[in-house]
């Protein structure tokens, strides 16, 4: 934690001048390095010369979070490349990540980049909220309140159908 602190500053100085693609390169290579001699480590000051390294290492974190930054608020991602946003976060749904289910039923909701769904919608931020993510929940009335009277009952059955049939598949072939 020292080391990052320290050298927190120094690799955000550094990434203005080289970019920021290499410093995470280097944090990440440096991880690497440091888990590689901590674990073939036969002395006192190597295990904690190695977590120096990591703690070095580690230190870009920061500029890992300037780059995303960058990106989100660049001209590519103001024109709302929504396409590759639904491409990770499929991927990232696939894997469990509750989050990512919610963003997808988000992006549902509100037509970004596929076409409008309120079941689809539905049946990811049930899914989330099946895995615990809180926003989920709380989110899961408002859509409800957004369905009109005749359809609310069917679509809801519908997607937490969808939603359960989803998680049991293993977020195989989920529409």
């Amino acid at each position: 934690a020292v080391m990052q602190f320290i050298f927190a500053p120094v690799l955000g100085k550094i990434s203005d001048i080289y970019g920021r693609k290499p410093v995470i390169l280097f944090g990440l290579m440096g991880a690497c390095i440091a888990f590689l001699i901590f674990g073939l480590a036969n002395q006192l000051w190597l295990l904690f010369a190695s977590r120096m390294l990591a703690g070095l290492s580690n230190a870009n974190i920061s500029v890992a979070q300037a780059y995303l930054a960058e990106i989100y608020l660049s001209k590519d991602w103001v024109e709302h490349d929504y396409q590759k946003a639904i491409t990770y976060l499929r991927l990232a749904a696939d894997q469990d990540l509750a989050s990512a289910q919610y963003n997808l039923g988000y992006m549902y909701q509100k037509g970004l980049g596929v076409t409008f769904n309120p079941v689809i919608s539905l049946m990811w931020i049930n899914i989330a909220a099946i895995n615990k993510y809180e926003k989920a929940k709380e989110t899961l009335n408002y859509i409800i309140s957004e369905m009109t009277s005749i359809e609310t009952g069917k679509n809801i059955a519908h997607a937490n159908r969808l939603a359960h049939q989803c998680i049991k598949n293993n977020y195989k072939d989920c529409s």
